[in-house]
């Protein structure tokens, strides 16, 4: 199978040839542990009535979820290719930067949302 630019949308399809299962395995398993993540800390933030840091964090989740998936089907060929990529592991310079800032995004809800608890625990 021919992969048209095999460096940038398919390097899922190129990791499969090179690593197969294991290696397969191990990028989507480390794409569920950051989308997981999102997640804990959107329930978090949700137990403490932060709905817009919960909201924030959840919505940061399914786009990592939708990326991935999407990416996935695209290199598996059950979906035409749509030139998403997978999240910190695909070619691409502005895709990886809004990644990085998303992540940098949800570190300051995990960070602050227990702070932001305290202080208006205080006044009551």
């Amino acid at each position: 199978m021919h992969l048209p630019e095999a460096h940038t949308d398919f390097l899922l399809a190129i990791t499969g040839e090179e690593l197969g299962f294991v290696g397969v395995t191990m990028v989507l398993v480390l794409e569920a542990l950051i989308i997981g993540s999102a997640m804990r800390i959107s329930y978090n933030a949700l137990k403490r009535r932060q709905m817009r840091m919960s909201y924030t964090a959840f919505g940061i989740g399914v786009v990592f979820i939708a990326q991935t998936i999407i990416n996935a089907a695209m290199n598996m060929g059950a979906i035409p290719t749509k030139g998403l990529t997978m999240p910190f592991f695909s070619y691409g310079g502005s895709s990886m930067l809004i990644s990085l800032v998303m992540v940098a995004l949800l570190l300051k809800i995990y960070k602050e949302s227990p702070e932001i608890e305290k202080s208006q625990c205080r006044y009551y």
